[in-house]
Parts: structure tokens; C-alpha cells; sequence
């Protein structure tokens, strides 16, 4: 048996297999204890028998170690609430000796699960960890770094010392979000992903316990932009931008970031940015008047990637005066001069 919080959870063998019961302890002290659910532990077969249980109240699950006749014993992770069985690990026989657990124990702060067995007649611990990841978003990100990543996982606890670790042993803070999610900065690398699985990102909450879901990041080349049609326009008017260049390719987190000195305004989705191909996409420049009301905008600035990177720029000819002629137009490019535009009337700086 093993308890979490309120509810006791129980391992039962009969002659039809293994079942798991969840019983409820929160009911009044004169009232007898109350069975909330059971269900038959799956993919075990007859004559299997319990050599441990253990809770973990971050995972919301049981881990249960069962031996099947004449075989090593087997780690189950079950869901606590609907006693389903959701993961396993089975032990190994070595020189034809299987390997039998004999206890376990776990250890909440650092996030791992010890296990004695007994091999041979030899005893060896076995040390499993109580977090993993499950996703990666997005799954590709710039050669040249810089990339913000959310890795999705379970049982991730809050660590001074969790670090990311890529393809080739670089490693980067990680900036924790909750129990199920945690956020690192992609470090530059010399290479692009032979494939589209492309490579292998880790997470370690303690220094040299690092997952083993294999979860690959796909590295690609830096996207470039070549031109921007029309290449001038009113910061407070929305407009459809045609963006040129190569490198572009379809991902969630695809956006374009419009800015001028002091201030951007970034738009995603398919409602702002659509892939026309891997040379061509479209970009909806939004009213940008909120973000610029606090300063005096000397120029506006078109940008396309996988998500904010490293700043292009492209010199443009003056946009000339506004179409009521009021005022002179600005005098450069991205701060080449002082004039203030009027009207909102803007050159852009790829």
C-alpha cells in the first residue's frame, strides 16, 4: 500500500491477476473507509506478485513493483485518480539470473526513486528519476542561438541548479515555470540537423542526472531577409507586407517583429504571418501607435524568423512627405536623422 494525501492506494493479487484499489480516508471518523475505484493492473500476467509500492504527490502517481513468475521485477507508474497505467520499466537478468527488487525508496527533494535488488545473490541500487519530459516547443531553433525553448515535462520541481543540455554536451540555465514546464535559451552551434528529428535536448535537476526521453531539437540555418515590398508605410495604418529571403519554413512559433528605436511589436499566427515558401512570406504590420506614443519614431524596421533574432538592416531611400504634405520626412533610416515624420509616415529598415 502507499497513501497520498487523503487517499490510500492499495495493490491486491488474487487468482484473476492484479488489481489496484483507491480508498478515501477524508470520510467521517464514525463512517468505515470507502473504496473510490479499482481496476486490474495492466499487462501483467497471472501468478505476478507485489514486492513494493511508493507515491508521488508532484506526479499525482503510484510506482508499484511487481514480479511476474520466473522473470525480473517490473516498475509500473500509475495515475493516481484514474489508476491507469501510464509508464514501466522492466529490470534486467543478467547471466541468467533475473533481477528482483527487494525495497524501494524515494527521495522528493532531489526527485529520484531508489531501488534494492538482488542480483546473483549480488544487491545493487538502481536509481530512476521522478521527472521527464514530454515536448519540446518549438522543436527547431537557430543555429546562430539565441532561441527561447519550453520544454514540457512531468514532476519537474523547482532547482538552483537545472540546466538544458543540447547536442554535444552544451549546457544552459533553466528558467523554471511550474511542475510541468520549464524554458531555456538555445546555445549557437557550427551545425545544421542531418534530419528532421534532429538531436537529442536533456534536463538535469541535479548536476549529472540528466532525462533520457531523447527528445530531438532540430537546428536550422539562420532565416535571411532580402527585401520587404512596400518598403515604406504609416506606423498607425495595418498592412500586409510581402517579406523575401530564404530560409523561411513553417513552424507555431513563426513571426515577424516590426520595430523602431525604443519600442517592437511582434505578430504570429496565421491571421498575421503566412509561409508562402521557404523564400517568400506575408507579414501584417499592426497599428503600432500604443507602442510608440512615449517616443518619437525615426524609423521602422521589418524583421521575419522562427522567433526574434539577430537585427538586418537594409538602407532606404527617404520616404518623402506624408500624402496631405504636412511636415518633412524623416531624414534616414533607423536614426539617420532628426526630423520627425508626421502623420505616422515611416521608412522601414529590414
Amino acid at each position: 500500500l502507499a497513501q497520498l494525501g487523503r487517499t490510500l492506494l492499495l495493490a491486491l493479487e488474487s487468482e484473476d491477476g492484479l488489481f489496484l484499489a483507491r480508498v478515501d480516508l477524508a470520510r467521517p471518523p464514525e463512517g468505515p473507509a470507502a473504496v473510490e475505484l479499482w481496476a486490474p493492473l495492466e499487462g501483467v500476467p497471472v501468478g505476478t506478485t507485489v514486492a513494493a509500492m511508493a507515491a508521488d504527490a508532484l506526479l499525482s502517481a503510484v510506482f508499484v513493483i511487481v514480479r511476474p513468475p520466473r522473470a525480473a521485477s517490473v516498475v509500473c507508474k500509475v495515475q493516481a485518480t484514474s489508476l491507469e497505467l501510464y509508464g514501466r520499466v522492466a529490470l534486467k537478468s543478467r547471466n541468467g539470473s533475473p533481477e528482483v527488487v527487494y525495497a524501494m525508496a524515494q527521495d522528493p527533494g532531489l526527485r529520484r526513486l531508489y531501488i534494492l535488488t538482488l542480483v546473483a545473490g549480488q544487491p545493487l541500487i538502481v536509481t530512476l528519476l521522478l521527472y521527464a519530459l514530454t515536448a519540446i516547443e518549438p522543436p527547431v531553433a537557430d543555429v546562430a542561438g539565441g532561441t527561447e525553448i519550453t520544454l514540457q515535462g512531468e514532476g519537474l520541481a523547482l532547482a538552483p541548479n537545472s540546466v538544458c543540455q543540447f547536442a554535444g554536451g552544451t549546457q544552459a540555465n533553466v528558467t523554471w515555470v511550474s511542475e510541468s514546464a520549464v524554458k531555456c535559451i538555445t546555445q549557437p552551434v557550427s551545425f545544421t540537423s542531418a534530419s528532421c528529428e534532429g538531436e537529442a535536448l536533456e534536463v538535469a535537476l541535479t548536476p549529472g542526472h540528466l532525462t533520457d526521453n531523447r527528445l530531438g531539437l532540430r537546428r536550422v540555418a539562420t532565416p535571411i531577409i532580402e527585401s520587404v515590398n512596400p518598403s515604406r508605410g504609416y506606423f498607425n495604418v495595418p498592412e500586409w507586407v510581402q517579406v523575401l529571403g530564404y530560409g523561411f519554413m513553417a513552424t507555431a512559433t513563426l513571426s515577424c517583429r516590426f520595430s523602431a528605436e525604443g519600442f517592437a511589436v511582434s505578430v504570429t499566427g496565421p491571421g498575421n504571418v503566412v509561409l508562402l515558401g521557404t523564400t517568400e512570406l506575408q507579414c501584417r504590420q499592426p497599428d503600432a501607435r500604443a507602442a510608440a506614443a512615449a517616443l518619437v519614431p525615426r524609423g521602422l524596421s521589418r524583421r521575419a524568423g522562427l522567433q526574434p533574432q539577430r537585427r538586418q538592416v537594409q538602407r532606404h531611400r527617404p520616404a518623402g512627405g506624408p500624402a496631405r504634405g504636412a511636415g518633412p520626412a524623416s531624414a534616414g533610416c533607423c536614426g539617420g536623422g532628426n526630423a520627425a515624420p508626421t502623420d505616422g509616415l515611416h521608412e522601414r529598415c529590414v
